[in-house]
């Protein structure tokens, strides 16, 4: 789970705190990793990174992959508030 603050984006009480979180996971690809897509954008492809920032629901989501050891590892930031419908 990521947690982030819209509190801190700015003009928020505590701004440049909380807007970030970082994660990963390990991916077990024994014949190798073809491709990698993320929110409709491919990241991975042909054996190397081909995007590595993806625009998701209210920020942006960077990413890198390491295919000698398999992990996938990201940074999401907040850049908007949410509605809350």
């Amino acid at each position: 789970m990521m947690h982030v603050e819209e509190s801190g984006l700015p003009g928020g009480s505590t701004p440049d705190k909380g807007v970030s979180a970082k994660g990963g996971m390990t991916i077990s690809a024994p014949d190798g990793v073809g491709s990698i897509t993320i929110n409709g954008v491919t990241v991975w492809s042909a054996g190397k990174l081909v995007n590595d920032t993806i625009d998701v629901p209210n920020g942006k989501l960077v990413v890198d992959f390491d295919a000698a050891k398999g992990e996938l590892s990201y940074t999401y930031t907040l850049t908007q508030t949410d509605t809350h419908h």
